[in-house]
């Protein structure tokens, strides 16, 4: 018996960015990116979204695509962020 395929990853994962202080062990805050299509996520990061599994550090290239998808800015002098994928 064969099982129809199903892609899950989109349905089973979401996204938060995590703001760190430079040089700080735990965050001071994580915003929740579920409304962000796994696509859009995707695109900005640069990984398939069958491959998207980590945390990935979210830099200067990624400020202005984040900020379009979310009204989330990046005040990169201050904080550290990374995008983390959470499955659900």
């Amino acid at each position: 018996m064969t099982l129809p395929s199903h892609h899950a990853e989109s349905d089973a994962m979401r996204f938060v960015v995590a703001r760190y202080e430079k040089d700080a062990d735990s965050p001071d805050s994580v915003t929740d990116l579920s409304t962000v299509d796994v696509n859009a996520v995707s695109a900005m990061l640069g990984v398939p979204g069958a491959e998207l599994t980590d945390v990935y550090p979210l830099e200067k290239p990624h400020r202005s695509e984040l900020q379009r998808l979310t009204r989330v800015d990046l005040d990169l002098d201050h904080y550290e962020y990374f995008l983390e994928v959470l499955a659900d």
